[in-house]
């Protein structure tokens, strides 16, 4: 819950920190912030799962399993921070192979564990474990190459860092049930089957829209945080906010042509990926194609926050449009069944997008009236000095 947002602050910094030869000061703050949160989770949680043991309120070996996934959710932050690190100074070769030996190494540790000692969930899990261990240890060697002997962890920068993570922490709950919970609603009105009618086509409809969002954003946010640097510049903010909607056209124009393509298709793709039992939703896998699409737009919209440094700007709006979306998916589930849901996810995608880009043109050109013409500097906590507040 933490990892993600603090992740994506400290992705952010790294680039005025890098231009500042302020970097090596963002990596030993961010260093000791993750140890000082992932202390703070992981003690709570295990002092919790052995207060159930010892109270016989929880199995000996169902203890040990949690606590094992305990520490492996806490390393899985490392490995997520070191890469984050890795993606903004554009190591993308690196990035790539670390990602497929993530993928690769821990379930072939897992599965040679299980084949010597007993086929059991913890002996997985500490298979996981021990290569993910391995990876994080070997990723936070070369980052820890780029801290110079003198820096040093700045209480200035944790505070901004907590500050612009903080964001992201209000609308998680919400985001994850909006993306969640349609399945939940689903089974609380229909039946297991139709659920699983509904995730054969949510399955197939929104996993080429994801993975595109997700790899176009991967490569495209370390560029544009390079090119606005500080966000105190007019010209530099101008043109990185045009690359954003040139990416965020060109995701709309490859969107639709897919979307054309799936709607010609749909009934063959959803049979190729699942089976000829699911023919009878076939109409709903271009509409979730579509409502992916507009939730994958939203978020290149909301890029223009944490470029400006403005993420809270989306605090009450983004949770708004997520609340709107689950009570549209309640509602339609309970009068239309697997249509009314389908049509509450496209119109809650539609709806975040919106919402997303109007917010995104407002704190465009708030923080254009507000910048002075005269470039900020950026010290060693890495604190932009400029009227903008970051």
């Amino acid at each position: 819950m933490w990892a993600g947002p603090i992740s994506q602050a400290i992705g952010r910094y790294v680039s005025p920190c890098r231009e500042s030869a302020a970097l090596g000061s963002l990596l030993a703050t961010s260093r000791r912030l993750f140890w000082v949160c992932s202390a703070a989770h992981g003690g709570v949680l295990l002092v919790l799962i052995a207060g159930g043991a010892l109270l016989a309120q929880l199995d000996r070996t169902l203890a040990w399993v949690y606590s094992a996934g305990v520490i492996l959710s806490i390393i899985e932050s490392g490995f997520a921070f070191t890469q984050t690190v890795r993606v903004q100074l554009r190591k993308r070769r690196e990035v790539a192979l670390n990602q497929a030996l993530f993928a690769l190494t821990r379930p072939l540790l897992a599965a040679l564990l299980l084949s010597f000692l007993a086929p059991t969930a913890l002996v997985a899990l500490v298979g996981y474990l021990i290569a993910t261990l391995l990876l994080t240890a070997v990723q936070a060697r070369l980052v820890r190459r780029l801290e110079g002997s003198s820096d040093r962890y700045s209480a200035e920068l944790k505070t901004k860092l907590l500050k612009f993570s903080a964001p992201y922490l209000s609308w998680g709950l919400l985001g994850w049930l909006t993306i969640s919970g349609d399945r939940w609603i689903l089974s609380h009105f229909t039946s297991a089957g139709v659920v699983g009618l509904y995730v054969a086509a949510l399955q197939v409809g929104t996993v080429v829209p994801m993975i595109a969002g997700q790899v176009i954003s991967t490569f495209v946010s370390p560029v544009l945080n390079d090119r606005v640097g500080f966000a105190d510049d007019r010209e530099r903010v101008k043109k990185t906010c045009l690359l954003l909607v040139r990416c965020l056209l060109s995701v709309f124009v490859l969107g639709m042509a897919g979307m054309v393509i799936v709607s010609i298709f749909r009934e063959e793709l959803l049979m190729l990926l699942t089976g000829a039992q699911y023919r009878a939703v076939a109409y709903a896998v271009p509409w979730l194609y579509l409502g992916n699409l507009f939730i994958q737009m939203a978020q290149f919209s909301f890029g223009i926050g944490p470029i400006l440094f403005r993420p809270a700007a989306f605090v009450i709006p983004r949770n708004a449009a997520y609340i709107v979306t689950i009570m549209l998916m309640i509602w339609l589930s309970k009068t239309g069944g697997i249509r009314g849901l389908v049509a509450a996810y496209c119109i809650g995608g539609l709806l975040q997008f919106l919402v997303t880009a109007a917010v995104a043109v407002l704190i465009y050109r708030r923080h254009m009236s507000e910048m002075i013409k005269t470039p900020g500097t950026i010290d060693a906590g890495c604190a932009v000095q400029s009227r903008v507040s970051v």
